[in-house]
């Protein structure tokens, strides 16, 4: 049986390829017991494989931790039950909106200081 971290280590291959790779994610959706084993992924020869993909307007106030461990047991359910289950997020939106003045000033740059001869000499 797989272990929780090496299937979060695994999903995360799955989903960085997907989000990033559109040939990737039509074998994903065509192909998915063969997309999945390109990343380690094994789905036994017994079991269906259910890709379930997440709505564009989906918003899960669940903490991600939790998610990640509900996706790791339907996995592992998947190996007794025959039916492995595995859910594909919409690709995390990162904010663009500028930073303001105080929020620049909370950064912390370690100590050092950003101008270019110090960083240059370091």
């Amino acid at each position: 049986m797989i272990a929780e971290e090496e299937f979060i280590r695994l999903y995360a291959a799955v989903l960085v390829q997907f989000w990033s790779d559109d040939d990737y994610a039509e074998k994903l959706r065509d192909s998915p017991r063969d997309a999945l084993a390109e990343k380690g992924l094994i789905v036994p020869e017994s079991a269906d494989v259910t890709i379930s993909f997440e709505p564009s307007t989906t918003a899960s106030p669940e903490p991600e931790a939790t998610k990640l461990r509900e996706h790791y047991q339907a996995w592992v359910e998947g190996h007794t039950n025959g039916v492995c289950r595995l859910v594909i997020p919409n690709v995390p939106q990162i904010p663009s909106s500028p930073l303001d003045v105080s929020e620049l000033s909370q950064i912390n740059v370690a100590g050092h200081c950003c101008c270019c001869p110090c960083c240059c000499s370091i």
